[in-house]
């Protein structure tokens, strides 16, 4: 067979030599980028992951946070009412009268306050720490309460306690 002018030993473009294009080639790459977006997926996945249990830690501290404000201010409310009634208790009217809120104090001024705690000699007979905790909200708070005085008679009372800023004080002191 004659050899064509253009051919070159050098040449491998000898197409008959050759065999058809490797299938594990195809494979390989196939498979290569079959990895690849697994790989991806799997980044994205974890991201989406870590995003998500970083809110759930968020919103966890959170409700935590919140939880303990309110006992907090829960403890705060009945320490404001007992400080009340050991006041009353110990004829300090200034300082009770003090705990008061202002709308309290436009309704009942000082005087009439001295006058309702003079008429119910029993409330000097209050022991601290014999509040009921009958409702409870952020800004609002009642108490109540049972005097037991020394000739056996029995005096209830009931706090109704509103938050001004950030301070609990009295807004309504009834008895029955």
């Amino acid at each position: 067979m004659a050899r064509s002018r253009y051919y070159d030993d050098n040449d491998d473009r000898d197409y008959r030599r050759r065999g058809p294009r490797s299938s594990n080639q195809s494979l390989i790459i196939i498979f290569g980028l079959g990895g690849c977006l697994l790989c991806i997926c799997l980044v994205v996945c974890g991201g989406f992951f870590f995003l998500g249990m970083r809110s759930f830690r968020d919103a966890v501290q959170s409700a935590s946070a919140q939880a303990q404000r309110e006992m907090q201010d829960e403890e705060d409310a009945e320490m404001a009412a007992d400080a009340f009634m050991q006041d009353v208790a110990a004829n300090r009217l200034n300082d009770a009268y003090a705990r008061t809120t202002k709308e309290f104090q436009t309704r009942l001024k000082f005087a009439q306050f001295r006058d309702f705690v003079t008429k119910n000699p029993a409330l000097k007979g209050y022991q601290p720490q014999s509040l009921d905790e009958s409702t409870f909200s952020p800004r609002l708070a009642i108490y109540t309460g049972t005097i037991f005085a020394q000739n056996g008679a029995r005096l209830s009372f009931t706090l109704q306690l509103a938050k001004e800023g950030t301070t609990w004080k009295i807004d309504r002191f009834t008895m029955p």
